[in-house]
């Protein structure tokens, strides 16, 4: 094991000219980035750029997503039936007809109904000044609550009491403004008390449903203006503001549903239309915001270059928190406003931090020669010993796997059309082999497998260098979880390596692929940056099992 050198100041300095640059000077922090350090060269410096950093109100552009037109849930209004009866006729006979309030929408014909107009009319006459006794007043009151909780109107008691006269059957008046979108009734019908008749649903304001995603929460909030355009009626924008975000999201789609609203005095918005809806974010608080380039992610962490001036930069250890939609990321740790970060050529600067991490070695006396390339074990597998057959089928495996990566390093494709075939065939034949020590390994690895042969069938037809090392990234990270379960076999010969390129797919945390231990061969890059990789770790190695009589 090698020893762990602690990360500590190294009192190194150097002096170096280059053509047509000044002298620069050289100050080195620790051991894994320098602490300060001059660009080489003028050159260098002029390929650069800057950002000052401020604080800024974060926002995200605009958020677009579709919508649903629905019914305003506050505004939906039931009319049931408070007796039982029959419905002798239907004022309102037909789905989608407007009503307002007090509109006439059925005749019912009740006996309570018309036991309580017969009662309302004695305590009426008994409440008259000719008659005795004081509780008729009493009696009229009662009487005529028990009319008005039939739903019958102050208006309609009024004209019974003018008339004098019970009627057979009480007109239902609406006691809502919409239109009806249920209706449970036909002239003829017999009604029970509680019986649903019509549903009426206010429309003059309706709700949009629409979904967005887990990273665009942080940019919406209740209140918020939204504007929504409908593709029948182009050129006219509706304007209206979110009432709610829904505390849970779909675990399958890993959206979150957002409530709008919008008036709608013409009637235009329907429900069940689709809509297009954008919403403008802005976050209250002012948050420091840095270009997203600005920030190297290697996986492990997060590192910014801050300009000093003169041409001296210093590294930054960073926390990011949200992305804006226009490049811009919030900066939660390790930078401030008012310096300068460096947000294009860091890759230049990285560079340089690594030869000058490479000169302090050899002003300590760290010699190349005692110096070896090792690689971090990645854990052992999960079988402690391979079966032959297993170990056969992984050694071809490796070896098409190892032939496209090589010829993708040499930037061609020349016999990788070969290679990925055999490749495919060795994947089908590897989850055809039976593991007596671990029965279910295909089964819990079968995403694995599948990504694995789908790329590699993928690559057989491939002709465009780029599509190609696409799909060998997809097959380095499946066939890496499977040799991590696996282990590579001990008869295999050679030590197999996982290595990192952070250049890869830079914005998703860059590219993995395998090789044998030895010289670095990008097949991403190529012959451009042949040797860019940031780690390496080997891959667990298994024997295979004793041969029967054999001593332990």
């Amino acid at each position: 094991m090698p020893s762990q050198k602690p990360n500590r100041k190294i009192p190194a300095r150097a002096k170096a000219k280059t053509p047509g640059s000044s002298e620069l000077l050289l100050e080195i922090g620790t051991e894994e980035l320098p602490y300060q350090f001059v660009a080489p060269a003028l050159r260098a410096l002029q390929e650069m750029a800057a950002t000052l950093l401020k604080d800024l109100r974060l926002t995200y552009g605009s958020i677009r997503t579709v919508g649903t037109v629905a019914y305003d849930e506050t505004s939906v209004r039931d009319v049931n039936v408070k007796t039982a009866g029959w419905i002798e006729k239907l004022h309102v006979d037909y789905l989608g007809a407007r009503v307002e309030a007090g509109d006439p929408l059925f005749e019912l014909y009740s006996p309570q109904l018309y036991a309580a107009q017969e009662e309302y009319l004695l305590a009426w006459r008994g409440a008259q000044p000719a008659a005795s006794g004081a509780s008729g007043t009493d009696l009229l009151a009662a009487a005529r609550t028990r009319l008005e909780y039939f739903d019958i109107t102050d208006e309609q008691i009024e004209r019974l009491r003018q008339t004098g006269e019970p009627s057979k059957t009480m007109t239902i008046l609406s006691p809502h403004r919409g239109v009806v979108i249920a209706k449970h009734a036909n002239e003829g019908m017999k009604v029970d008390q509680g019986m649903q008749v019509y549903r009426i649903a206010d429309l003059s304001r309706v709700w949009v449903m629409v979904t967005l995603y887990e990273y665009q929460l942080p940019y919406v909030e209740a209140g918020q203006a939204a504007e929504m355009t409908l593709p029948y009626i182009p050129g006219q924008p509706f304007e209206g503001q979110v009432l709610y975000v829904y505390p849970y999201l779909d675990e399958k789609t890993r959206e979150v549903q957002v409530r709008l609203a919008f008036d709608n005095p013409a009637g235009l918005l329907k429900p069940g239309m689709f809509a297009n809806v954008e919403l403008h974010s802005t976050l209250a608080a002012a948050k420091t915001l840095a270009p997203r380039s600005a920030v190297i992610d290697t996986g492990r962490r997060q590192v910014a270059f801050v300009s000093l001036g003169d041409g001296r930069f210093e590294p930054r250890d960073v926390r990011m928190g949200v992305e804006t939609g226009e490049g811009m990321v919030e900066i939660i740790s390790g930078l401030k406003p008012g310096e300068m970060v460096v947000t294009s050529g860091q890759f230049l600067i990285d560079s340089e931090a690594r030869v000058r991490e490479a000169l302090a070695k050899m002003i300590r006396g760290d010699l190349a020669g005692d110096q070896t390339a090792t690689a971090e074990l990645a854990g052992p597998g999960k079988l402690e010993q391979m079966p032959e057959a297993l170990a056969t089928t992984l050694a071809d495996v490796l070896d098409d796997y190892f032939t496209i990566g090589d010829t993708l390093a040499g930037d061609t494709l020349e016999g990788a059309a070969a290679a990925a075939r055999g490749l495919a065939r060795g994947l089908e034949a590897l989850i055809a082999t039976d593991v007596p020590a671990a029965p279910h390994l295909w089964h819990e690895h079968q995403d694995a497998v599948a990504t694995a042969r789908s790329g590699a069938l993928r690559l057989i037809d491939l002709s465009d260098l780029a599509a190609a090392r696409l799909a060998y990234a997809d097959v380095s990270t499946a066939l890496r979880e499977l040799l991590l379960a696996t282990g590579v076999p001990a008869a295999y010969g050679r030590e197999v390596q996982t290595l990192h390129c952070p250049m890869y797919r830079e914005g998703q945390g860059g590219g993995i692929w395998l090789q044998p231990a030895g010289d670095v061969r990008n097949p991403y890059f190529g012959a451009l940056m042949l040797k860019c990789f940031d780690r390496r770790e080997a891959l667990p190695l298994v024997g295979a099992p004793p041969t029967e009589g054999a001593k332990p």
